[in-house]
């Protein structure tokens, strides 16, 4: 029973991985969205909030032990992935404002 668990735990482990290499290539995929329409604040604000859930998660799954290393990196993937979905839907929801006003140097 036991080497059932740890085959199970290790085709989890790599599902974890697999889904926080697809959830970070597409949070970055939406950020080069973010740089198309030239909102380099929102860029940094989603890599800043890469880098610092990352050490976060990173340090809280040290102390768990070795089990629990690279779970720290799967959930700051997911929750990078969050923000950035949601500021690439208000960006795209402001498109008129953003493409006729504030890129317009003559209304401004």
């Amino acid at each position: 029973m036991t080497g059932r668990r740890v085959l199970w735990l290790a085709l989890l482990r790599g599902c974890c991985y697999a889904l926080a290499g697809a959830a970070v290539l597409v949070a970055m995929s939406m950020a080069v969205v973010l740089a198309y329409f030239d909102l380099r604040r929102a860029m940094l604000s989603v890599y800043c909030v890469l880098l610092a859930t990352n050490v976060v998660f990173t340090l809280v799954t040290l102390d768990l032990g070795f089990a629990y290393y690279g779970y720290g990196y799967f959930f700051s993937a997911l929750v990078s992935f969050v923000v950035v979905a949601v500021m690439v839907g208000y960006y795209v929801s402001q498109l008129p404002y953003l493409t006729f006003v504030r890129n317009n140097s003559s209304v401004l």
